[in-house]
């Protein structure tokens, strides 16, 4: 049987054990599997009394989009926006949404989870069964009870013809850029940007007006101990490196689903274990002290840096700064060197 690595994963200078690819039937029975588990567990969680996960308001988004109306400008807790804040995501997200919009809300959850997480499932797979325990993550579990984006950002990271899923979530969607640069994930992102401003011009600047009321979303190189992640700039010629580089820079919520992609960064079945079992510690401890609190939502940030950046960060720092780059990427290196050296030159004379 042919021996692969991940896409993006695999670099120069790594002695690895030989990874063999699991049978094709092996991989799509554990993609469909966990599409399932992941649609019947969202229904059960969206149809909750009382239930108000963030799928629900780009969801909102996009069925009022059908009726007409811009969703950036409602009144809160409105018949019409039923929300006690505005729309925070942009209109990709709606847009994209549109297709499950004449679902009951439950239904259209599970699809939606339950797409995302097949896709992903079929992805990692490739290199190996092991890389499943992702699916067993307080990131995963918090991704389908609330709906979220970052299992298919994931997606998009890995396979550059679903790049455009990036601008669905622009923050995390940056670190899956960053993580395999690609002109046909940028086009892509391109052309959903071109379709929105189509759809409703004014979106950008809508969205911006809300987001700067936006608060809990720092990034956590901001947060106490954080500037420790710039470490892995020593290794930026790795995509995983990237990855977590990114990931450090950008806002976020420190809740455990927006940090799903870095289950991207372990390369063995050792490093997977390893990270699953200290990010479950983590947030086993948070759960314990803080899920009868009101503040258990921010209280989560200190669970998330140290349970799960930090190990990325030992992870990347463990292997050599060696990496293939994109062909147009290496040749623009290659031209600021020789602009730099020129420029030393040029003042040395």
């Amino acid at each position: 049987m042919a021996t692969v690595a991940l896409p993006g994963v695999a670099a120069t200078g790594d002695i690895l054990a030989p990874r063999v690819e699991p049978s094709r039937r092996a991989r799509i029975i554990a993609a469909l599997a966990i599409g399932l588990a992941s649609a019947l567990f969202t229904a059960f969680v969206f149809a909750r009394p009382g239930a108000a996960p963030d799928f629900a308001v780009w969801y909102h988004g996009a069925r009022l989009m059908l009726s007409g109306a811009n969703p950036y400008h409602l009144p809160l807790s409105s018949a019409a926006w039923p929300f006690d804040e505005p729309l925070y995501y942009p209109l990709p997200a709606a847009i994209l949404t549109i297709p499950l919009a004449w679902l009951s809300l439950p239904l259209a959850g599970a699809l939606f989870m339950g797409i995302s997480g097949g896709l992903l499932a079929w992805l990692v797979s490739r290199d190996g069964l092991w890389r499943l325990w992702l699916f067993g993550t307080a990131s995963y579990f918090m991704a389908c009870k609330v709906g979220q984006w970052s299992p298919l950002i994931a997606v998009g990271a890995l396979l550059p013809a679903a790049g455009f899923l990036a601008a669905m979530k622009p923050n995390l969607g940056l670190a899956a850029l960053a993580y395999r640069p690609s002109w046909r994930a940028m086009l892509g992102c391109a052309a959903v940007g071109l379709v929105s401003f189509a759809v409703l011009p004014s979106w950008l600047t809508d969205w911006h007006a809300n987001t700067t009321a936006l608060v809990g979303h720092s990034p956590p190189i901001l947060t106490f101990g954080g500037p420790i992640l710039l470490l892995a700039l020593l290794r930026w010629r790795r995509p995983e490196a990237r990855l977590l580089l990114v990931m450090a820079c950008v806002p976020q919520l420190l809740f455990w689903a927006d940090q799903l992609p870095l289950f991207l960064i372990p390369r063995t079945r050792r490093e997977m274990n390893a990270f699953f079992l200290i990010n479950s510690a983590a947030c086993f401890v948070w759960y314990v002290r803080w899920a009868s609190n009101p503040a258990y939502v921010l209280a989560a940030e200190p669970y998330v840096f140290w349970g799960t950046y930090i190990p990325c960060l030992v992870l990347v720092l463990r292997r050599p700064n060696e990496g293939e780059l994109p062909d147009w990427i290496e040749r623009l290196l290659r031209a600021m060197r020789s602009r730099a050296a020129r420029v030393v030159r040029v003042r040395g004379v």
